[in-house]
């Protein structure tokens, strides 16, 4: 019975001392400094080389305590704008009476002389004789007919004075010269004062592109009519900017098997290459780099998620990769439908030079991470490594985006994008990299099962005896 005690002491000590594991959240990147309390950050492919989950379920956001603040990922989503050209536009001014035949000559005739010949040329002027003769302007006529894109603003400039810092202008379009729709009505001001002046010089159109051929621009109530001085048109063009995709490349190594793996048959040598990387993102397309090694032949695409599992046929389809004039071209990328396998193998033609290097080039749409703080900087990004202990991994994204929407739902907020400060962790801290196992560990365990093979020892000794 003593020795049946003692082994039950010493067993109740070890398991005391190693207790049960509880794995700290192992932080991976630490936010710069932010001024709001609200904070985003782009999360490239990189948060995946650490991460167990493809949804990153095991992500958490901690304050300098340790306490977990919410969060959620969302995909950038592209920005719709426009970008603004401004161009001079080609303006005429038309004196007082002018009849509509009049309007179909707005140009004037001019002769050049060379030592060989004479040409005769029309071209249209922005400053024809009716000026110089000192006749009235009635209204400008502006030339839309080579412009090629639509007039969102009218901009026009005049010789400001005082009788002419307010002036009523009409805008009216035609196709034909002779007929005018009126479209807009506008007050312009140019005031000035002690050097600072109030200038309001646009006119909102919004024509498309060639609707008019022409505009018909008249200042009322001027008195004596104010002379402009240039008129130009501001057009909107459109423009969707897709999010930025995160881009990375990776290196292989020649297989050891060049038989393809669809047939595993001697009868069917490939070139292959094999390859292996250390995150888990999901992939929307993948390419590959062949380098300035020309190919132009059948190609397939396999992976897998360990080296246990056998190969998944990805793509099998013709890659080309050829010299264009001075630059290469090669197949566009493959979908790959956010594929997060590890383990990677290309089979090309076996002709295909064995000295070449091919690389793979994937693509993966960053996630944006938007977080609430509570100004106990810093801030980290760290990830649950709790399926080291063989505890169930909480889904943290979840529960961390339910108390998100109830906190911003309701609420106008404007992020502050924030930087990140790669923290460079062990790999062997992360579950998906395997456990490192310390000499404590270690000593643990020896010193358990010698433990359990004394207890064994004592019972066999008391079975004996209670036999005889």
């Amino acid at each position: 019975m003593k020795w049946v005690t003692t082994g039950w002491i010493g067993l109740t000590f070890l398991l005391s001392l190693n207790g049960p594991a509880s794995a700290a959240p192992v932080p991976v990147y630490q936010l710069g400094e932010t001024k709001d309390t609200y904070a985003q950050v782009e999360l490239s492919h990189d948060i995946y080389r650490y991460s167990a989950s493809e949804q990153l379920a095991d992500l958490l956001v901690l304050d300098r305590d340790g306490n977990k603040l919410p969060y959620r990922l969302t995909l950038p989503s592209p920005h719709r704008g426009a970008d603004i050209k401004e161009v001079s536009a080609r303006f005429f001014p038309v004196p007082v009476g002018a009849t509509s035949e009049t309007l179909l000559v707005l140009s004037s005739a001019s002769i050049r002389l060379s030592d060989n010949e004479i040409s005769v040329t029309v071209e249209k002027d922005n400053r024809p004789p009716t000026e110089e003769r000192n006749i009235p302007t009635d209204f400008y006529v502006v030339d839309l007919s080579e412009l090629g894109t639509g007039v969102d603003e009218l901009l026009i400039d005049w010789t400001a004075n005082p009788a002419h810092s307010f002036i009523e202008v009409d805008v009216s379009g035609s196709n034909d010269l002779s007929s005018w729709t009126p479209l807009k009505k506008a007050t312009l001001v140019h005031l000035q004062k002690e050097g600072e002046q109030l200038l309001r010089n646009r006119i909102a159109m919004g024509l498309k592109q060639a609707e008019y051929a022409y505009l018909r621009v008249k200042l009322q109530n001027t008195g004596e009519r104010a002379e402009v001085n240039a008129i130009r048109i501001t057009s909107l063009h459109p423009q969707t900017h897709n999010p930025l995709i995160d881009s990375w490349q990776l290196q292989g190594r020649r297989a050891d098997s060049q038989v393809s793996v669809l047939s595993r048959s001697a009868s069917a040598p490939v070139s292959a290459w094999e390859f292996t990387r250390e995150d888990i993102a999901p992939l929307e397309r993948m390419s590959i780099n062949l380098g300035q090694s020309s190919y132009g032949d059948t190609l397939r695409v396999f992976s897998r998620t360990n080296q246990r599992q056998p190969w998944q046929l990805v793509h099998q389809g013709i890659w080309f990769n050829t010299k264009v004039g001075s630059e290469w071209q090669h197949s566009d990328p493959l979908a790959v439908a956010q594929n997060s396998h590890t383990h990677w193998r290309i089979e090309l033609n076996a002709g295909f030079s064995e000295t070449a290097a091919p690389s793979l080039v994937f693509y993966h749409q960053p996630s944006r991470l938007q977080s609430i703080l509570n100004d106990n900087p810093p801030y980290q990004l760290a990830i649950d490594t709790s399926a080291l202990t063989s505890q169930p991994v909480e889904n943290h994204r979840a529960v961390s985006e339910a108390i998100f929407s109830q906190l911003v739902d309701t609420k106008n907020v404007q992020w502050e994008t924030a930087s990140l400060d790669a923290l460079h962790p062990d790999l062997g801290q992360f579950a998906r990299h395997g456990i490192n196992i310390s000499w404590k560990t270690l000593l643990f365990w020896c010193l358990l099962i010698a433990a359990v093979g004394l207890l064994l020892v004592v019972a066999l000794r008391l079975l004996r005896q209670m036999k005889a």
